[in-house]
């Protein structure tokens, strides 16, 4: 029965080795870096913000938030409505 149990440690143990060595493996993988998505070859300087929306690639959909929009197709309505003549 003892040498049993003394199988069955040596299994924990073994698994337990394994275990630990996944870790730093996938640690070391964590760690990996890449080059960035964009490279700015121009004069002009964009922000942090600017940068980050870059680097999430071409396919990422920009949106303006739904309060905004509106507000800016309000105004520009208005401005549109005042230019015309008032015969109109």
């Amino acid at each position: 029965m003892e040498t049993y149990y003394n199988k069955l440690n040596r299994k924990v143990d073994a698994l337990q080795n394994k275990q630990q060595d996944n870790s730093r493996t996938n640690e070391h993988q964590l760690g990996q870096q890449f080059y960035t998505r964009s490279v700015n070859l121009t004069e002009i300087k964009f922000s942090k913000e600017e940068i980050s929306l870059l680097n999430q690639g071409l396919q990422h959909s920009i949106e303006k938030p739904l309060d905004k929009y509106w507000i800016d197709l309000i105004m520009e309505t208005e401005q549109a409505v005042r230019k015309l003549d008032a015969k109109m």
